[in-house]
């Protein structure tokens, strides 16, 4: 699954504008840029790295962060359109991840399945570690923390940790294959 934008737009294209459009936002890395729409909601804490790209060409994206909600997102990311990250307590999205087209998620489900459906439940922080890549209508809920590497496959539902360089796909989840790091070469011996 690699990302290959529709029509690739010139280095400077949206950057201009990012600045512009994520002003509501804590901080923003240098080199960010922003292709289409994109919402900035709540009165969180909302960190972009740097030379992270939204590619909303094919729909707004929304970043919503509550109060005293914690949203970051790494250096060199890429999140495409008709993503929504809806943070109530924390969302950390590592480096070099890539969110396919309108994944989801959130820590928090915003109201018990029974019971007093007014009020909130607890929150479970969501963290995605470095160089993962989520597969388009994919949703991480409350809890889902995965390893570096991993690879979800589209229309993935997680809320469990997943362990590092997984290839995950279906609801529930399964793994599909999990990469394991070639052994390191002995030193001769002298």
């Amino acid at each position: 699954m690699s990302y290959i934008p529709p029509s690739a737009p010139p280095p400077t294209q949206g950057r201009w504008l990012a600045r512009f459009r994520l002003r509501h936002c804590k901080s923003v890395g240098r080199g960010c840029r922003v292709l289409g729409k994109i919402w900035v909601h709540g009165r969180g804490k909302i960190e972009v790295g740097e030379n992270v790209l939204f590619d909303a060409r094919l729909a707004p994206i929304e970043l919503q962060a509550k109060t005293h909600a914690t949203l970051r997102i790494g250096n060199n990311c890429v999140i495409e359109g008709g993503s929504s990250l809806e943070a109530v307590d924390s969302i950390a999205v590592g480096d070099g991840c890539h969110l396919g087209p309108f994944v989801k998620i959130m820590d928090n489900h915003h109201h018990n399945s029974t019971g007093n459906r007014k009020e909130r439940p607890p929150s479970s922080p969501v963290s995605l570690g470095p160089n993962v890549k989520v597969g388009a209508h994919s949703i991480l809920l409350p809890g889902a923390q995965l390893g570096e590497g991993a690879l979800l496959e589209e229309r993935t539902v997680v809320s469990r940790k997943i362990p590092a360089g997984a290839h995950i796909q279906g609801n529930p989840p399964r793994i599909v294959k999990k990469e394991t790091t070639p052994p390191k070469p002995e030193e001769p011996s002298t």
